[in-house]
């Protein structure tokens, strides 16, 4: 086997498993639900009849959170590895996770339908 190949494998034993727990999470939600499959599995656009750039700042606040929480994953290790310790690791950590969180309150609309609906938490 090719040391690429197998350097990834490793990788892939980890993430694949996760991935289709989540993937076959979702398909649970759909047939116990009252959501069909393809509303869960389509955006929002699709299946409300919206027109093509409904959510688009949205998306692309979403997809900003992704990238700053994936650049500070990415920092951590280096900045570990780093000589001087002028930029701490641990800065970079919260960092990745503060972004995460807004990633997923603004991804999965925590602030507006999760919290006050379900958690009886105030939107403001």
């Amino acid at each position: 086997m090719a040391p690429e190949r197998s350097r990834l494998l490793p990788v892939a034993v980890r993430v694949v498993p996760i991935w289709a727990a989540v993937v076959g999470g979702f398909a649970a939600l759909a047939l116990v639900g009252e959501m069909s499959a393809a509303e869960l599995f389509r955006g929002p656009v699709a299946f409300l009849d919206a027109p093509f750039y409904a959510w688009i700042v949205s998306n692309v606040g979403v997809l900003l959170w992704c990238a700053c929480t994936a650049i500070c994953l990415f920092v951590v290790p280096l900045a570990r590895r780093a000589p001087h310790p002028r930029y701490p690791a641990g800065f970079f950590g919260a960092g990745a996770a503060l972004t995460a969180w807004l990633l997923a309150d603004d991804g999965l609309l925590l602030h507006e339908q999760v919290f006050p609906v379900y958690l009886g938490l105030p939107a403001e």
